[in-house]
């Protein structure tokens, strides 16, 4: 069964690469959050052929396509994709939404995160279809918005209106390891309030931007304390294994140039290991605030949050942990490493709110976010393989 599938791979792979590319080509760009009916649209005509249900699920006029393939089992398994991506960087090679082939690999924005593992999603589909090879269990899919905002309403939208129940889930998204868990974060906005004035007569405000940086330099001191935690779970990098927070990635204040700064605000990213949670890491950070308000009465602080996503973790020893674990290894002839990744995915969703085992695995490229974004060829297909001999997976069904 494995060399037929393999061999219908090698039948089509002018297909599925095309394919790929045609999803590259939409520039899903999140923000502002663009082209998403047509992209939804370009995976419906690919599968509209094949029989399935299709339902498209939408909150805020933003699609979510869910495809379910029941076979009556009383098992169902959730494969997800999110179909967004950030906005292209600046130094490209090439035009980032027209893919190009290069030396085994396929440039362009979103072909590592994460247009090729909807091809594979879809691809997989197909094949078992026109193989006539029938999945071990219920299988259910779904494409969706907005998981490089958060996934508030994309899976998390799914997931917490019940409008999917499965009993174990892929999320296709992450890295080659399987990610059996992946940090949270904890996004905030610190604005520091002091007096505007004229700056010929400094004496007469309060300088925000000085402010802020007397608090910044306090916050930035949690550092040496987070270095020393460590989390449990195996990770790419030693240093991966421990929370860390992240100062100034957006900083506002001011102006001109002679106007004393009234305001001055920036952003904190706290990643946060499995073995914490969001409210001790906020309550964390609050502490030193109000022991800075204390010393410092003259300015004000507000908090603002921007994004909340707890961390998650599943078993390595959970059936569908297994299930991928043996596929990976009997299709590409070594063991595969579990990893906690130092990211956040949707996968949370289906662990931390619909209560599910949830594992995610991905294809191989590099500059996901950056400039010249790319995935090996080589992995779309053999993805797909995997893939297939997870849905034929037996122990799904029982």
């Amino acid at each position: 069964m494995a060399d037929i599938i393999k061999q219908k791979i090698e039948e089509k792979q002018d297909v599925i690469l095309e394919f790929a590319k045609s999803l590259i080509r939409i520039p899903t760009q999140n923000p502002p959050g663009e082209n998403y009916d047509k992209l939804v649209d370009r995976i419906k005509k690919e599968l509209k052929s094949e029989g399935l249900e299709i339902s498209i699920y939408s909150k805020n006029n933003k699609p979510n396509l869910v495809v379910r393939w029941n076979i009556g089992s009383t098992k169902t398994l959730h494969i997800n994709g999110h179909y967004d991506v950030v906005p292209a960087t600046s130094n490209w090679t090439y035009n980032p939404f027209e893919p190009v082939i290069e030396d085994g690999k396929l440039f362009g924005r979103g072909a590592n995160d994460m247009k090729s593992d909807l091809a594979t999603i879809v691809y997989s589909i197909k094949i078992l279809r026109e193989l006539k090879l029938k999945p071990a269990c219920n299988i259910e899919l779904s494409f969706t918005c907005d998981e490089e905002s958060g996934g508030i309403d994309g899976t998390g939208y799914l997931v917490n209106q019940k409008l999917i129940k499965p009993d174990y889930a892929l999320v296709m998204d992450g890295n080659d390891r399987i990610a059996n868990a992946h940090k949270g974060v904890l996004a905030l906005e610190i604005t520091v309030i002091g007096k505007s004035c004229h700056a010929a007569w400094p004496q007469r405000g309060i300088n925000a931007f000085i402010g802020g940086c007397k608090l910044s330099e306090k916050l930035n001191e949690l550092n040496q304390k987070l270095s020393k935690i460590k989390s449990k779970c195996n990770t790419r990098e030693t240093i991966e294994k421990s929370p860390t927070l992240v100062l100034g990635g957006v900083v506002k204040g001011g102006s001109k140039f002679n106007t004393l700064p009234g305001e001055f605000s920036f952003t904190i990213d706290r990643r946060i290991i499995p073995e914490e949670n969001i409210k001790d890491a906020k309550k964390q950070i609050e502490e030193i605030i109000d022991k800075f308000k204390k010393t410092n009465p003259e300015y004000g602080i507000k908090i603002k949050t921007l994004l909340e996503a707890e961390p998650a973790f599943t078993d390595e020893n959970s059936k569908i942990s297994k299930i991928l674990f043996n596929s990976i290894k009997n299709i590409k002839g070594h063991k595969p490493e579990f990893s906690l990744l130092p990211g956040f995915l949707d996968m949370r969703f289906f662990i931390n709110d619909a209560k599910i085992p949830c594992v995610s695995y991905s294809v191989s490229g590099n500059n996901a976010h950056g400039d010249d974004e790319f995935v090996y060829i080589s992995t779309i297909f053999e993805n797909i393989r995997i893939l297939c001999s997870v849905i034929l997976d037996k122990e799904l069904g029982l």
